[in-house]
C-alpha cells in the first residue's frame, strides 16, 4: 500500500515538474527579450517579419529545449537506479532492476542525442546558422 502511494506521489511530482517546465514563461516563448545586438533571445527567434530560417530556428530551439529536459530526466533516472543499487543490500532482484534501469536510460538518452544530431545536421543543411549549438541561447 505504501509503495503504491510513493509511486503515485512520484508520478504527480514528475508530471507537475513537466507541466511547469513547459510553460511559455519558463522558456521565454511569450515575450522574447532583446539583447544588445537587437536580436530576440528566447525560444522564439523573431518578433516581426519571420522567415523560413526563423521557423527552422524555432524548431531547433524547441528540440534543444527538449534535449535539455531529457538530460535532466536521465540524470534523475540514473540517480534513482543508483539509489536502488546502493540500497539493494544483496537483493539480486533489486540489483538486476537497477542494472536494467541504467541500461534503458543510457540507451534512451543515446537515442535522444542521435535524433538531435540528425535534426541538427538537417537544419544546418537548410542554412540555419551554426552559432546556435545545443542550448547556447
Amino acid at each position: 500500500m505504501i509503495q503504491n502511494i510513493s509511486r503515485v506521489t512520484t508520478v504527480i511530482i514528475l508530471l507537475g515538474t513537466l507541466f511547469f517546465s513547459l510553460l511559455p514563461v519558463a522558456v521565454s516563448a511569450q515575450d522574447p527579450t532583446i539583447n544588445s545586438a537587437g536580436d530576440p533571445v528566447g525560444l522564439v527567434p523573431c518578433t516581426n517579419d519571420c522567415t523560413f530560417s526563423d521557423l527552422v530556428q524555432l524548431g531547433q530551439n524547441i528540440l534543444n529545449y527538449l534535449v535539455f529536459i531529457s538530460a535532466i530526466a536521465a540524470a534523475g533516472g540514473f540517480m534513482w537506479a543508483g539509489w536502488l543499487y546502493f540500497t539493494s543490500a544483496g537483493n539480486e532482484g533489486q540489483v538486476s532492476q537497477a542494472r536494467d534501469i541504467f541500461k534503458n536510460i543510457a540507451l534512451g538518452f543515446i537515442f535522444v542525442l542521435g535524433a538531435w544530431l540528425i535534426v541538427y545536421t538537417i537544419t544546418s543543411s537548410l542554412g540555419v546558422s551554426s552559432e546556435n549549438i545545443l542550448l547556447s541561447n
